[in-house]
């Protein structure tokens, strides 16, 4: 099983995460539909190596036919509303520094 540490995330133009990424990694940068791919079809981790201990990345949105890349920090987060921007009160990949395109 590959084991890929996310240090930085890409935006789109409109905020959306599109590519998860450590830079000097070969695999990176990666998009996020090859990323959830990687994690559902091969079983690849992808992980945020907080500073307090690494949270793997997970998929969610799979059987409502928008699958997004997840990281939770907090437990008790909760997703409130719907839509791309839905996850974004509780996903914390959105704390991580954003790369230069």
């Amino acid at each position: 099983m590959d084991r890929r540490p996310v240090s930085q995330i890409r935006r789109s133009a409109d905020g959306r995460i599109e590519a998860v990424g450590d830079p000097g990694k070969p695999w990176s940068p990666r998009h996020t539909a090859d990323a959830i791919r990687d994690i559902l079809e091969q079983g690849t981790v992808y992980f945020v190596p907080w500073a307090d201990g690494d949270t793997e990345l997970r998929v969610v949105g799979v059987q409502q036919g928008t699958p997004q890349l997840w990281c939770e920090r907090r437990p008790n987060a909760r997703v409130r509303g719907r839509g791309p921007g839905a996850c974004r009160a509780g996903n914390d990949l959105h704390d991580l520094p954003t790369a230069a395109p």
